[in-house]
């Protein structure tokens, strides 16, 4: 495929450890790329990525999108857009109900799947830095559990701090009750409030006024995420998502990862 001169795109919807190989060898054949997230599994390979990424003239480069979906979401979007005229940090709390999955199942595997960390809270990552307009700075983690009791290494709450002072916290849960819609989003800044639930019901605050808008279906943004990428393709443009910002996204991840095995922040 990659050594086919008609193609010039490629889409990557592998398993996890093939991803960092894939985006490798397309963006070296000059083929435009939209991979899944995570965008690799690895620090070692995202070095290498954004070595490739930076060395290549950017008249030349090709498109690299991650599908990182949820921002093209009618929600998400108009969340994004309620908080753009607010001069100041914002403080977003998100949780996800992810639900159980046993430790067989490939994608907590640590060889092809990378663990439910790398492979899925890197999504709602980049919604916090969509909607704050600002990348992640620091990062603190901790895992469910106790000095009795083993780490729960799919249910982790994080905090986030941005570069412009916006504070985040992701509380990623695997522990509940299955009945639980899975995802539950509040952004507080500038005498507003934003809360959405599961993409189905936005309500939004200000000036002591209350508005709603509902979704019948629950639309996370995959049709608009990829009618975007195709266009870009098709008219030339740059990417949708940044590689700064997909960067950002997959490098503050990995430094959850960080976080939980030394106990501490990480600086990024």
């Amino acid at each position: 495929v990659l050594g086919r001169p008609e193609i010039g795109t490629v889409f990557i919807a592998s398993r996890h450890d093939l991803h960092a190989r894939i985006v490798l060898a397309a963006l070296s054949a000059g083929k435009n790329v939209f991979v899944e997230k995570p965008l690799v599994m690895r620090p070692e390979e995202l070095l290498d990525v954004e070595r490739l990424y930076a060395g290549m003239s950017e008249d030349r480069r090709p498109l690299l999108m991650v599908g990182f979906n949820r921002r093209f979401a009618p929600s998400i979007r108009e969340i994004r857009t309620f908080f753009a005229s607010v001069d100041a940090p914002l403080a977003v709390d998100m949780r996800i109900h992810a639900g159980y999955l046993p430790p067989s199942h490939w994608s907590r595997d640590p060889q092809q799947g990378g663990g439910r960390i790398v492979g899925e809270m890197c999504h709602f990552i980049d919604i916090i830095q969509y909607v704050c307009g600002a990348e992640p700075a620091r990062v603190f983690a901790e895992h469910i559990g106790s000095a009795t009791t083993s780490a729960d290494d799919d249910s982790v709450v994080c905090t986030l701090k941005l570069n412009n002072g916006s504070v985040a916290t992701v509380s990623y849960l695997a522990n509940g009750d299955v009945n639980v819609p899975k995802e539950y989003l509040q952004v507080f800044g500038g005498g507003r409030t934003a809360v959405l639930d599961n993409y189905r019901r936005l309500t939004t605050y200000r000036q002591e006024q209350r508005f709603e808008r509902a979704w019948s279906t629950v639309d996370k943004g995959h049709h608009a995420e990829v009618r975007s990428f195709m266009e870009a393709v098709r008219m030339g443009s740059s990417s949708p998502i940044t590689f700064a910002e997909s960067v950002a996204a997959t490098r503050a991840t990995f430094a959850v990862e960080e976080s939980l095995k030394r106990g501490g922040p990480i600086s990024l």
